[in-house]
């Protein structure tokens, strides 16, 4: 389970920073969605 998850959190962090350094207000949305799918 942790080998499978590493992909999806090592996207999330690369996705979050990409976002945070293109528009940082557009961040809120990747946190947002990185929630949502901890609550799935």
């Amino acid at each position: 389970i942790f080998e499978m998850r590493w992909p999806d959190y090592g996207s999330y962090i690369f996705m979050k920073y990409y976002v945070s350094k293109t528009n940082p207000n557009e961040t809120y949305v990747a946190v947002d969605y990185a929630d949502e799918v901890s609550n799935d």
